[in-house]
């Protein structure tokens, strides 16, 4: 069966540097997750669809700000299933559904007030049939949330040519896989196309001011790595390069992620 997806669990060295990666980059979302969906509503009776739940993280922050209601998260690779259930092993308002949300979605008996993805629609070869998907299981009023990338948020100063080319190699390696790195962007026409109403756009910005830089590089390259192996030593000295710089205080290093918010 063709895959949908441009991520790929078997690209990776081993399963536990993408865990580290994953929860790495939970740590640093979290807390503003939790005031973003606070602030867009979500309660104690919610009723929350999660699309690409990982190893339940993220479910797990859904599952605690709705005890009352119930969180129903879906996850296309089954290597995450046992992490998943540790990690929601205390909530009784959550389940998983292992299989493509192409697949999953359609087959769903109950409608959501939210929905919610990150660092999903870059992966996805279709996003528009997955958004109008997502869209059909929305109850009215229900709202869509994705966090999500926009590749010309990751720059450094100074200039890096080496950065550039890495980061169109990169591009070029998802796009061929039905992924896109400029997916953001995107969205609003998107989402427009299929009925949401009330769109609006966040940009938000780590840079190694607010976080070391071994933290922002595995942040910003750790899947980047995975999608061009053949790079692999021209990533290690080009991290070196800009590591230098940052002890001696003469890197500015950026990345971005946005987040988009619509209702049905």
């Amino acid at each position: 069966m063709k895959s949908h997806f441009s991520y790929d669990l078997n690209r990776f060295n081993t399963l536990e540097e993408e865990i580290i990666r994953l929860d790495k980059q939970h740590s640093h979302f979290n807390k503003f997750e939790t005031k973003k969906l606070t602030e867009l509503g979500v309660n104690k009776t919610s009723r929350i669809l999660e699309i690409g739940s990982g190893t339940g993280s993220i479910t797990k922050t859904l599952a605690s700000l709705t005890p009352g209601g119930k969180v129903t998260a879906i996850e296309k690779e089954i290597q995450f299933k046992k992490m998943w259930q540790t990690n929601l092993k205390d909530f009784k308002n959550a389940e998983l559904v292992i299989g493509d949300s192409f697949e999953v979605l359609p087959m769903l008996q109950h409608v959501f007030d939210f929905a919610y993805l990150r660092f999903v629609l870059q992966h996805i070869k279709k996003p528009h049939e997955l958004l109008k998907l997502i869209f059909e299981k929305l109850d009215k009023g229900g709202k869509l949330i994705i966090t999500d990338i926009d590749d010309q948020l990751t720059f450094c100063y100074p200039h890096s040519e080496k950065l550039d080319n890495l980061l169109n190699d990169v591009q070029i390696a998802q796009r061929q896989l039905g992924g896109d790195r400029f997916i953001s962007r995107k969205l609003p026409t998107i989402l427009t196309q299929i009925g949401f109403k009330h769109i609006s756009c966040e940009t938000i910005c780590f840079t190694n001011t607010q976080l070391s830089f071994q933290d922002i590089w595995r942040l910003n390259m750790g899947f980047k790595s995975s999608l061009v192996p053949s790079h692999s030593s021209n990533i290690v000295n080009l991290q070196y390069q800009l590591q230098v710089a940052d002890e001696k205080s003469e890197l500015f290093y950026n990345v971005g992620v946005v987040v988009t918010t619509a209702q049905k």
